[in-house]
């Protein structure tokens, strides 16, 4: 074994003539340069690429590989062949974008008194931790106002969108004011499930962090206040009569069809920007299943129904109000069995006159409210426009043959009428002798 210093003697000797010359050689052995192994540097991916930049230069990476020693420099190598051959070295240690890898330390002996150069190797594990995957953009959260400009706003209702399928125990959230508040970690919203907006509104930034690694996301969403459309409730129901048909069933059923437009005008006070539509259920609303067609619908609760309204408008900036409409269905004036009109036949002719006014009348005692119009023909009373109505105020004498008339039974408050026929019976008067004899009795007290 050699001592760090030694001097040998060498003897130079002519092999013709024997002589020789003594010289001494001093043998110095210069100590490697001792690198200190350090834990892996980890850095934070800022894209997703797996990719994040190191800087090697920095006192806790070089100064803790150096750890006081003087006398040898540090080179970077992304190969152990590289790093033994000295080249080629990472060319700017202060800015290596790298991904996940190891790499080699090159620390050599730079001692202006021995120039030896000598060199030791160790590596260096470099380590790209992700930072957490926020499905963007985060979705602003809206407030809608009739006139106030300041609102308070729970921040919080975008947790469950920014955390997705994260587990919320290994990130800490937090809300901030600017950018570089969230990027620095600095000054977090204190209380953001109660955040005064004013109008119209304020840009949030969201830091989510790995509590392990302390990778961060920074994003943002608008938290924005909106007014709300000018509109007017409905104050009264939407009336319409029971009907009979295929889809709304017997005329007695309190269902019928209803054209819900009827209610834009009023609900929307004239103002063209605002659109409305019309849904059964919340869920529908929230699902955005809307009655269509509006000008065609038919009740799903007999008599009546309340429906949902939704007021949105074509202006930009504007939230979306909400209200109730009432359906009511009225009922038809409705009579079973219609009764027969009776008249006399004075002279057996086959032909009386009927009182149709006190006809009516017996018809009225159990439907108030309600007109009756005659017509001799079902083309008449159907169409109800005064043409062929006969005048009950005076007799009707079926002389013309009729055995059946028509009338239209009308609720004068709903407007709601029915149709109806009905039949005309003639009975003959009894046929008794010309001449009965007179009726004798005797007084039984004989006073």
């Amino acid at each position: 074994m050699i001592p760090a210093s030694q001097t040998v003697w060498v003897r130079v000797e002519n092999v013709v003539t024997g002589c020789y010359e003594l010289i001494t050689l001093t043998l110095v052995v210069n100590q490697l340069p001792s690198p200190t192994a350090i834990a892996a540097v980890e850095e934070c991916d800022d894209d997703f690429d797996g990719i994040a930049i190191f800087d090697l230069t920095a006192p806790e990476v070089s100064g803790a590989i150096i750890n006081g020693e003087t006398n040898f420099d540090v080179s970077f190598h992304e190969s152990l062949a590289f790093a033994e051959a000295g080249t080629p070295a990472i060319a700017d240690p202060a800015n290596y974008a790298s991904p996940s890898a190891t790499i080699f330390v090159r620390a050599t002996d730079n001692d202006p008194a021995t120039s030896t150069e000598c060199f030791r190797i160790i590596e260096l594990e470099l380590i790209v931790n992700p930072i957490p995957l926020i499905n963007l953009p985060v979705p602003d959260i809206i407030e809608c106002t009739n006139g106030t400009n300041q609102l308070i706003f729970d921040l919080t209702q975008n947790d469950g969108v920014i955390y997705g399928g994260l587990d919320p125990m290994e990130y800490d959230l937090t809300y901030h004011e600017s950018q570089v508040n969230a990027e620095m970690d600095m000054l977090p919203i204190g209380d953001p499930v109660n955040y005064l907006v004013t109008d119209p509104g304020a840009v949030v930034w969201v830091r989510l962090e790995n509590i392990a690694t302390g990778c961060a996301t920074v994003t943002f969403f608008n938290a924005t206040i909106e007014q709300l459309p000018v509109f007017v409730p409905p104050t009264a129901p939407l009336e319409a009569c029971d009907s009979e048909g295929p889809l709304v069933g017997t005329d007695i059923d309190g269902v019928t069809t209803f054209d819900l437009t009827l209610l834009d005008a009023g609900i929307t006070a004239g103002d063209t920007s605002l659109v409305v539509t019309y849904y059964e259920t919340q869920a529908d609303l929230d699902a955005g299943i809307f009655i269509d067609p509006a000008n065609a619908y038919v009740n799903t609760t007999p008599n009546n129904q309340t429906i949902l309204v939704q007021i949105s408008s074509t202006t930009s900036a504007m939230c979306m109000a909400q209200t109730t409409a009432e359906l009511l269905v009225n009922p038809i004036p409705f009579i079973d069995p219609v009764p027969p009109a009776i008249a006399c036949d004075d002279d057996n002719d086959g032909f009386g006159e009927f009182d149709l006014q006190a006809y009516a009348n017996d018809l009225g005692v159990s439907l108030p409210d309600v007109v009756f119009r005659f017509y001799e023909t079902f083309d008449n009373a159907q169409i109800d426009d005064g043409t062929g109505q006969i005048d009950i105020s005076v007799l009707y004498n079926n002389i013309s043959g009729m055995t059946e008339l028509f009338f239209v039974a009308e609720n004068t408050i709903t407007g709601c009428f029915k149709l109806y026929s009905f039949e005309l019976l003639v009975f003959p008067k009894p046929d008794l002798p010309l001449e009965i004899e007179d009726l004798r009795a005797c007084d039984a007290d004989a006073d």
